[in-house]
């Protein structure tokens, strides 16, 4: 005859331990498994992880490669977090007295990538490089209401930031872009720029006589770079073959006006 231990639904302890049979104890075996709380997250977002292993594991060993912290021996990770986008598996060793069962699900985390905004100046509008369902504009650190906008005309000096989503609603935040030029006159301009592109140098030409004046060389980033006092409305050479490429702004200052030329400086 046959002889069988038989426990009570409710006697956890010992339910999924061993199986007597004949007599002889015969020990069940753990079954490692466990879920996320998120498997497809933004960069900076921290998760936690469940255990959901059978046979009552008594140790818990977690791996989370290109997570901080990538190690844990909790039954529940909590706070592991992922800062780079990219896609990512996740291991937990499971144990007890009598038993050990490992399982790793590859391709399981997926951080979603981010593209940084940048922020330009040009036309008196202030311009995020992103295209983007929305944006979240600031000043000096305060969210500026109301501007959602690729682009802007600014009232203020000071130092701008801009916040842009991606497809799946992970937002990037630019550098801070520090404006501080204001009230530049485009209609009507005093003078051309030639050539643009230019290579070594531009040739400035006024279109308007007048006194004295100063032609400024500012980066997209409102950096005043060079400075020419004009004596007369002669034409003018300006060498900028030590400039690095990119966009440039010639501002002309003539009788108190304030005009401004952009123009491209490449290799």
């Amino acid at each position: 005859s046959q002889k069988w231990d038989v426990f009570p639904l409710d006697d956890t302890q010992n339910l999924g331990q061993h199986i007597s049979v004949c007599g002889n104890s015969i020990v069940s075996q753990i079954t490692s498994n466990f879920s996320a709380s998120m498997t497809e997250l933004c960069p900076g977002v921290c998760i936690s992880f469940s255990d959901l292993s059978s046979g009552n594991p008594t140790s818990w060993e977690w791996s989370f490669p290109g997570a901080s912290p990538s190690f844990s021996n909790e039954q529940v990770a909590q706070q592991i977090c992922y800062s780079e986008p990219g896609i990512y598996p996740v291991s937990l060793i499971v144990s007890n007295a009598n038993s050990l069962d490992t399982l790793t699900l590859t391709n399981y985390i997926q951080v979603f990538d981010s593209v940084i905004p940048t922020i330009s100046f040009a036309d008196n509008l202030i311009i995020c490089s992103e295209a983007a369902s929305t944006y979240l504009w600031f000043l000096n650190g305060a969210l500026l209401d109301g501007i959602t906008s690729q682009s802007f005309q600014p009232t203020q000096t000071g130092e701008y930031m801009v916040s842009v989503p991606n497809q799946q609603g992970c937002y990037s935040n630019s550098e801070p872009f520090t404006l501080n030029i204001l009230g530049v006159v485009e209609v009507d301009p005093d003078f051309s720029i030639s050539p643009n592109p230019a290579r070594s140098f531009v040739h400035v030409q006024f279109t308007q006589p007048y006194k004295s004046g100063s032609i400024d060389i500012i980066n997209a980033q409102g950096e005043l770079l060079n400075l020419i006092t004009l004596q007369s409305s002669s034409d003018s050479e300006i060498p900028i073959e030590n400039l690095p490429s990119g966009v440039y702004f010639i501002r002309l200052t003539i009788n108190g006006n304030i005009h401004r030329k952009a123009f491209v400086k490449i290799p």
